[in-house]
């Protein structure tokens, strides 16, 4: 009888497992439970480490162990799985209804903290008593676990240290190394199995030893790595994949315009620090800010370029997209202010995407009294619940053990009654500022009036991730919205951070022996199209550019009022010189840009945006037959070039 044919998935198994070393204990602890006849000795793995140390590689040779003694397997990977009972209920339903024997592995189970109790109060008790369950994540098993008895004897924790200098060894076996590089990289390395893994892939490209003499050693591996990447394009490609939450072949040819994405997709990803996911690739946590840094060093100006474009496509997606592309699109958004220094620390970034809200419910109101009675004043809480029960639409809350853990209340304060805002001396404090901006009728003005977690208040929680979520989502796409306004709690503890984005603190207001703050952004001069500009996150920001940026946000508000005589007048460019003057100086500065060819580009996105222009954006791009993004970036450079013009004639 002739044997069946070996498929790819076996072939990607053996090459997986010959690439594999170590862990030989681990392993057998696994196959003991999953091998042996009856009911496995214990039932919860729980696999912990830092990043790069092997934890998603284990958990892959431990489901091939699983389907190679005829058990099946589960995977819920935190990277693309959303953190609701639901979605993850789904994913095991199959194998529960088939009858067999079966494994569920948890991969970045730190996603899942908001349900950690869920999985083991309930998820976990209802599966057979012969299934074995691996939880693989950063951080080890939570009190919970431990302190009960019936959890602490039905698992085993498995804390992932460095490889012993024998398995790194094999991990370096078949290197192009001398003796001495392989010792002194087995020495640097101390065990790290990303580090030896960037060392063997640059074995026979020079001598590795300078790179692996100071402790920042993932660093100049990195960089040496990146020496090596073919073309400009790729280099641009890597950048994106360096910044984006996740990579794929459309975001490629969107943001970059390359009519070959899935070529650089494909080379994105060969890269041995750069994963897989259903979303996209993305860059291994450990390397992703010495890629960026790297890259931005190299080209400063390319960084710069494909950022913006990126944020524009972001910004697209946002405005354009329904339900889960929205979801996603404002999650990108999220994402991208944890490259800025000044706001990565006041993120639950384990979280980010997993713990999703949702508008309040009827049955919400004594979960979110409990939370405002837990962290703030007695009159404060009072003055939040009672927006809250005028307007719940406007609530967004998150559970945790099916009791509301956070709240995110944002009111709007242009159409609010008097009565509400008499009785709440935050929210009429706010309006008085508001009111003293010259706002147009049918302008709009919203009032975040809290963001709190149950347990961590204002600092980072899920609450903290979805509050900032539904506030960017709200300013990119609320229509007129002239000024957006926050409360905040704990002044000393993230007021900072609202600075950091654009959001200055306007006022405070003492309430049941605290200070509150009041920070507000006023969309009117800060135009959403240019959200990331209020962000210190760009190669080169805080260098001193300040100036030229506030003219390009001049000269961006005049074009949009091109066609507008009467607020023409007004806008500081004119400086007296009148409408039309100012109008002159504009359309002079854009027709320049014809006498040059390669400017012609820029003239044409100027033409149909402001001077004869379309709808809309989008439209403009369709009718100079560009991408959106292309468009966005010579519209983007040729303001930047008016504004260059007219600062020279002063």
């Amino acid at each position: 009888m002739t044997a069946p044919r070996a498929t790819l998935a076996d072939r990607v198994r053996a090459a997986r497992h010959r690439a594999f070393v170590g862990r030989a204990s681990e392993q057998e602890l696994f196959r003991q439970a999953v091998e042996g006849p009856g009911e496995p000795p214990f039932t919860v793995l729980h696999v912990h480490g830092p990043g790069g140390i092997g934890k998603s590689a284990l958990l892959r040779v431990l489901g091939d162990h699983a389907r190679a003694a005829g058990v099946g397997t589960v995977l819920v990977d935190g990277r693309t799985v959303a953190a609701e009972p639901a979605v993850i209920s789904g994913l095991v339903a199959p194998a529960l209804a088939g009858g067999r024997r079966a494994v569920l592995l948890f991969d970045t189970y730190e996603a899942f903290a908001p349900l950690d109790g869920w999985v083991r109060e309930e998820l976990l008790p209802g599966l057979p008593g012969d299934w074995v369950v691996v939880l693989s994540g950063r951080h080890p098993p939570g009190p919970a676990w431990t302190a009960d008895p019936g959890w602490r004897e039905l698992s085993r924790i498995l804390p992932l240290a460095p490889l012993t200098p024998a398995e790194s060894a094999d991990l370096l076996a078949g290197a192009p190394l001398t003796d001495a590089e392989r010792r002194h990289v087995l020495a640097a390395a101390a065990g790290h199995p990303l580090v030896l893994v960037l060392a063997r892939e640059l074995a026979g490209s020079g001598d590795v030893t300078d790179l692996l003499a100071t402790p920042e050693v993932v660093g100049r591996l990195v960089a040496r790595l990146v020496d090596r990447v073919p073309s400009p394009r790729h280099e641009r490609a890597l950048y994106l994949c360096a910044r984006a939450r996740a990579t794929t072949v459309g975001l490629l040819r969107d943001v970059l315009g390359d009519d070959d994405a899935g070529a650089l997709f494909e080379w994105l990803r060969a890269q041995s620090y750069v994963e897989a996911d259903d979303h996209g690739l993305h860059t291994h946590d450990v390397v992703r800010d010495v890629l960026l840094r790297d890259l931005e060093w190299r080209d400063e100006a390319t960084a710069r370029e494909v950022l913006q474009s990126y944020q524009v496509d972001v910004i697209r997606r946002v405005r354009g997209g329904v339900g889960e592309v929205r979801d996603r699109a404002v999650l990108d958004a999220v994402y991208d202010t944890r490259h800025n220094p000044a706001s990565r620390r006041y993120y639950d970034w384990d979280t980010l995407g997993s713990g999703s809200g949702r508008p309040a419910g009827p049955g919400d109101r004594d979960g979110v009294a409990a939370v405002l009675a837990r962290q703030l004043p007695a009159a404060e809480a009072d003055a939040i619940l009672r927006w809250f029960d005028a307007a719940p639409e406007r609530a967004i809350v998150y559970h945790r053990d099916d009791a509301v853990q956070g709240l995110v209340l944002r009111v709007r304060l242009d159409d609010a009654p008097a009565d509400a805002l008499r009785a709440d001396p935050v929210a009429a404090a706010a309006w008085q500022w508001a009111g003293g901006l010259g706002l147009r009728p049918g302008q709009r003005v919203v009032l975040q009036r809290c963001g709190l977690d149950r347990d961590a208040a204002e600092g980072p929680s899920p609450a903290f991730n979805i509050a900032c979520q539904t506030a960017i989502g709200e300013v990119l796409t609320l229509p007129d919205l002239a000024v957006d306004m926050i409360v905040v709690h704990e002044p000393d503890r993230v007021g900072s951070y609202f600075e950091s984005i654009g959001y200055p603190c306007v006022g405070r207001v003492r309430r049941g022996g605290r200070t509150v703050a009041l920070h507000a952004c006023d969309w009117r001069s800060t135009v959403p199209d240019g959200w990331w500009d209020v962000l210190p996150s760009r190669p080169g920001a805080g260098n001193g550019t300040g100036a030229a940026k506030a003219d390009v946000d001049a000269v961006r508000a005049a074009l949009r009022d091109l066609t507008r005589p009467d607020r023409l007048a007004a806008h500081p460019l004119s400086d007296g010189r009148g409408a039309e003057e100012l109008r002159t100086a504009l359309l002079a500065a854009i027709d320049g840009l014809r006498a040059h060819p390669r400017d012609l580009k820029l003239h044409r996105a100027l033409d149909r945006t402001y001077v004869h222009p379309a709808a809309t954006q989008e439209l403009a791009a369709e009718v100079l037959g560009l991408p959106f993004s292309t468009y966005r970036r010579h519209l983007t450079q040729g303001i930047a070039r008016v504004a260059a013009v007219l600062a020279d004639r002063k």
